[in-house]
């Protein structure tokens, strides 16, 4: 099923997508979700998962990011050390709330 892209006024998401421009090989025949703004297009990866506090699929979702190139993942019930989200990779950013 083929979706009309929405453009988006958000500056996080603007931000995220011109630096994805940047530094990226984008292309609307190589990718089937795409994001329009101002008549340029570029993907951008979402994923939402509930890790349910475990070490082991916190380690599975690491293997998803690599083989996927996902940009932006919501998490619930992250796996928690010592107070802090952890197994996830140090190269990504991360923002908590709660």
């Amino acid at each position: 099923m083929k979706t009309t892209p929405r453009r988006t006024e958000c500056p996080s998401v603007i931000a995220i997508i011109e630096n994805y421009k940047r530094n990226t090989d984008y292309g609307e025949d190589k990718h089937p979700h795409t994001l329009n703004m101002d008549d340029t297009k570029a993907e951008l990866k979402c994923a939402q998962i509930n890790l349910q506090y475990a070490r082991v699929a916190t380690a599975n979702l690491m293997k998803y990011i690599a083989g996927n190139k996902v940009h932006i993942i919501s998490i619930e019930e992250s796996y928690i050390h010592q107070g802090r989200a952890a197994g996830i990779d140090t190269k990504y950013k991360i923002y908590t709330a709660g």
